[in-house]
């Protein structure tokens, strides 16, 4: 049995999100544009719909993730668009990298919480 929480909702979980809206997508180019920002990593990137919003904006983007279930959704959705963004499976902190911005999108506990923690948030 797995210990990712996201195994089992991976590929619908953009179904269940709003994402990428005319909106949002409003708000980012604006944040990016007054703050100067043109690399930004996601943390939690889940299945990289901001990613690719943030592609398209024209900032260098990448993306880590914990759940390797979120990823491979991420990098189909990636594939599709067509773009390309480095994703990795580790813990954003463990990076070692500079970003202009990082980045953690929705709501994300897991992050602070072990495997069977998040599990029973799921």
């Amino acid at each position: 049995m797995s210990n990712d929480p996201y195994d089992s909702i991976a590929e619908r979980y953009d179904r269940m999100m709003i994402s990428g809206n005319a909106v949002r997508k409003r708000f980012f180019r604006e944040l990016f544009s007054k703050n100067k920002i043109s690399t930004a990593l996601d943390c939690a990137c889940g299945t990289g719909r901001d990613l690719i919003m943030f592609h398209s904006l024209g900032c260098s983007a990448c993306g880590s993730d914990r759940s390797e279930a979120m990823l491979v959704q991420a990098r189909k959705n990636i594939a599709a668009a067509p773009v390309e963004i480095p994703l990795t499976k580790t813990d954003y902190r463990e990076l070692g990298r500079h970003f202009d911005s990082p980045l953690r999108m929705g709501v994300r506990k897991q992050l602070a919480l072990s495997p069977d923690d998040a599990k029973s948030l799921s």
